[in-house]
């Protein structure tokens, strides 16, 4: 099923802003694409802010290059884990920007933007 890419759609709003429009050529750690159902899921606990599923996304595919790099045993210059690092930062700046959902304040999200 071909993914949502139109910019009418707040799916495909959060896709544009994370680089994620080419069906098949996705932006997670194996080339593939979020599902719709991820992206709304992270507008759903977003409290349906684009900008704030955004940062969630960004926070996910951080998560997904550090696993991977940590799965290859790479050096800490390897191309993976400057990825990851890329995606913490952006997810950063997006929460600076446009905050955390009120009962994530004190959660994960937090928590991870601390490290």
């Amino acid at each position: 099923m071909p993914i949502e890419t139109s910019l009418a759609t707040d799916i495909g709003k959060v896709r544009l802003f994370i680089g994620d429009t080419t069906d098949g050529k996705g932006v997670k750690p194996d080339g593939s694409n979020f599902t719709d159902a991820e992206i709304t899921a992270f507008l759903n606990m977003e409290d349906n802010s684009v900008h704030k599923a955004t940062a969630a996304a960004f926070e996910a595919l951080s998560a997904m290059w550090a696993a991977l790099a940590g799965s290859h045993k790479t050096g800490p210059q390897s191309d993976t884990n400057d990825q990851a690092a890329q995606y913490a930062f952006l997810a950063k700046m997006y929460r600076e920007e446009y905050g955390y959902t009120a009962d994530k304040a004190a959660g994960f999200s937090a928590k991870v933007m601390a490290v």
